[in-house]
């Protein structure tokens, strides 16, 4: 009777100590009354239920997906680890063959109707980039060039960092940066109140951020209000359409300690090579391969006239009727 007591208590103390017990001990880690029932995948954060789940991503900035790419270590790498490694190979094998098939259906090429804009904003002094097709800035892009009065009606995008709201409307060129600003904000006040303050150029600052230099280095233009829309983007490089950044004063400390008026290095080094940010190619200029030297199609290939070996009898020719014997008469 006493084996089969400790026997039995052996048995209680193995399935107090298994992992699910343990686990029903835990409270949860926000509201620590009710135990946990949830893991979050990315922080292994204990949670009982979906307020508290809620509130845990919001309080954490947490998105709560596990992490992919995560550092294993070799003792602790397992099967389920090796899954998620092959799973991940497949996902991206999967995107890339996606990517392939969108370039397929949708070329990278620039259509004719973009080209025309870009050679239209470099006559005026701009350097226009077009995105690809499958981009969304180029699908949101709108503008469009009047042949008539020579001018572009810009889709001008107004971002307003502070209170986190974009507006977009289309703007002439020869309208001025204040009138744009009042015009676009006055016709989304009513959904927006929030940016009434901003409608009145006088107590703002507008800023345009550089497209010359790398995007991970952040430098601005400073733009004057009281110009038009045509002066400020001269001299300029524009990435489909113009976007400019409005602040109050008080919040322009970060952009006013990064405008960079000067020409940039990268721009710099193409003009000290004599080379524009587009240079022009010439498509009638042919390849020249030096190690299988081919004659020009205008050089004719005439054949050496025929020389006679100098062993052979002189015959002698003269335009003169030579009289012989044959030619007497009897």
């Amino acid at each position: 009777m006493e084996a089969q007591t400790e026997s039995t208590d052996l048995n209680v103390n193995d399935e107090s100590k298994t992992p699910s017990s343990k686990e029903k001990n835990v409270l949860c880690s926000v509201c620590s009354e009710n135990p946990a029932k949830y893991k979050c995948p990315k922080c292994l954060t204990r949670t009982c239920s979906l307020p508290c789940v809620k509130s845990h991503k919001a309080a954490a900035d947490c998105d709560g997906v596990r992490c992919k790419t995560a550092f294993v270590s070799l003792p602790e790498y397992n099967e389920n680890h090796m899954l998620s490694d092959y799973r991940l190979l497949e996902e991206t094998a999967r995107l890339c063959d996606n990517g392939a098939r969108i370039l397929q259906s949708n070329p990278s090429r620039l259509s004719r109707y973009n080209l025309q804009h870009i050679n239209f904003a470099r006559k005026m002094g701009i350097t226009l980039k077009i995105a690809p097709r499958t981009f969304s800035v180029h699908k949101q892009n709108k503008t469009f060039y009047i042949y008539k009065t020579k001018r572009f009606v810009w889709s001008l995008e107004l971002c307003f960092p502070t209170i986190d709201v974009r507006l977009k409307n289309e703007i002439q060129d020869a309208a001025t940066i204040a009138e744009a600003v009042k015009k676009t904000c006055s016709k989304f006040v009513d959904n927006n109140p929030v940016i009434l303050p901003y409608c009145n150029c006088d107590d703002v600052m507008v800023f345009m951020r550089r497209r010359d230099y790398p995007s991970n280095v952040e430098k601005y233009h400073k733009i004057d209000p009281a110009l038009t829309l045509k002066e400020v983007l001269v001299g300029k490089t524009v990435v489909d359409f113009p976007k400019l950044i409005i602040v109050r004063d008080s919040e322009a400390e970060h952009y006013t300690n990064n405008v960079c008026e000067e020409i940039s290095p990268y721009t710099q080094l193409d003009k000290d090579r004599g080379q524009s940010n587009f240079p022009r190619r010439n498509f009638n200029r042919r390849n020249f391969n030096r190690r299988n030297q081919r004659p020009k199609p205008y050089q004719k290939n005439k054949p050496k006239p025929y020389q006679k070996p100098n062993d052979a009898p002189s015959v002698q020719t003269s335009t003169l009727y030579n009289h012989t014997a044959a030619d007497s008469f009897p």
